[in-house]
C-alpha cells in the first residue's frame, strides 16, 4: 500500500496534478490531505504568521469534490494548526497498517511511472534493509526556467533534500517538517545518486509563478526571520529573472539568499 500525504493552503493549480497521476497507479494507494494555516512554530518559527483560514483559491472545494467521489482520498481541515509538524502527524494518525509513506507537497509533480518504479525498489530483496529515499528534483524558478540539477547547490542539497519516502509503521510521528524527520527513525536511505541512476526524480514548481513569490515576500520577510532583508525584493528579482534571454545564468544574481553556484536554464 502507498499512502501519500500533503499539507495544503492555497495549493492551486499544482494540486490538481496529483489525483489523475495516482489514478494511473496499478498498486493500492490512499491520499491524505491536511488543509489550513500552519502556525509559525517549531521548524517554521522564523516565518511570518498568517491569520487562521482555509484556502481561498478553490483548494477546499476541489478536495471536497474528490472525497465525495473517491474513498481513497481523505481531506482534514482546521483554520489553524500547531505548525506543519502537527499537520503531518494528523495525517499519520490515520494510517493503521504498515505502508510506503510518501510526502507529496502540493507543488511537487511526480509521474506515475516514477512512483511505481520507486515502489518496486522498496519491494526488492536486494534493497530490503533500506528504509527511506532521497531524490533530486528539477526545481523551477519561473514558468519555463529551472535550476540545473547539481548536487549540493540550491534546490538540491544532498544532506537533506529531498527525503520523500519511508517504510512506515503505525505509531511513527514527525519531529520536524523542514527537513522531514521521524522520531526514532534510524535512516538507511536510498540516496539521491542511486535514485538518479534509476531515473527517479520529480519536478518542483517551487517558484514558478508571481503569486508564489508574492506569498514568499510576506511569509519569509517577517520580523522573526534574521535574513528577512534578503527576501524584501524577491518579487522584483523573480521578474528580472523572467526577462533573461541568455542562459545559463547565476541564480544569486536574482535571489540574494542563494549563496552557491546554482545556475538557471530554460526549457
Amino acid at each position: 500500500m502507498l499512502v501519500f500525504f500533503t499539507i495544503a493552503l492555497d495549493a492551486m493549480p499544482w494540486l490538481c496534478h496529483h489525483y489523475p497521476v495516482f489514478c494511473q497507479l496499478k498498486v493500492p494507494w490512499r491520499w491524505i490531505v491536511v488543509e489550513g494555516v500552519a502556525d509559525a512554530v517549531n521548524c517554521t518559527s522564523w516565518c511570518a504568521k498568517i491569520p487562521p483560514r482555509l484556502s481561498n483559491d478553490g483548494t477546499t472545494e476541489y478536495l471536497r469534490h474528490l472525497c465525495a467521489k473517491d474513498s481513497r482520498v481523505t481531506h482534514i481541515t482546521q483554520p489553524i494548526w500547531n505548525g506543519k509538524v502537527s499537520m503531518c502527524n494528523a495525517a499519520l494518525a490515520l494510517i493503521r497498517e504498515p505502508c510506503l509513506l510518501w510526502q507529496v507537497d502540493s507543488d511537487e509533480l511526480w509521474e506515475a511511472g516514477t512512483i511505481e518504479h520507486v515502489a518496486r525498489l522498496f519491494l526488492s530483496e536486494l534493497l530490503s534493509e533500506l528504509n527511506c529515499a532521497y531524490f533530486h528534483c528539477r526545481y523551477f524558478v519561473g514558468p519555463d526556467r529551472y535550476i540545473q540539477i547539481r548536487a549540493n547547490s540550491f534546490g538540491n542539497h544532498d544532506a537533506y533534500e529531498w527525503k520523500r519516502v519511508w517504510r512506515f509503521r503505525p505509531g511513527m510521528t514527525f519531529l520536524t517538517h523542514e527537513p522531514p524527520s521521524i522520531i526514532g527513525f534510524h535512516e538507511k536511505p536510498m540516496v539521491q545518486s542511486f535514485m538518479d541512476s534509476e531515473g527517479c526524480r520529480f519536478t518542483h514548481m517551487a517558484y514558478a509563478t508571481r503569486k508564489q513569490m508574492e506569498f514568499r515576500a510576506h511569509y519569509y520577510a517577517g520580523s522573526t526571520n534574521p535574513n528577512a532583508n534578503l527576501w524584501m525584493n524577491c518579487v522584483e528579482g523573480w521578474e528580472r529573472l523572467q526577462a533573461v534571454k541568455e542562459f545559463p545564468v547565476k541564480l544569486n544574481q536574482f535571489f540574494p539568499w542563494v549563496d552557491d553556484r546554482a545556475e538557471v536554464v530554460r526549457l
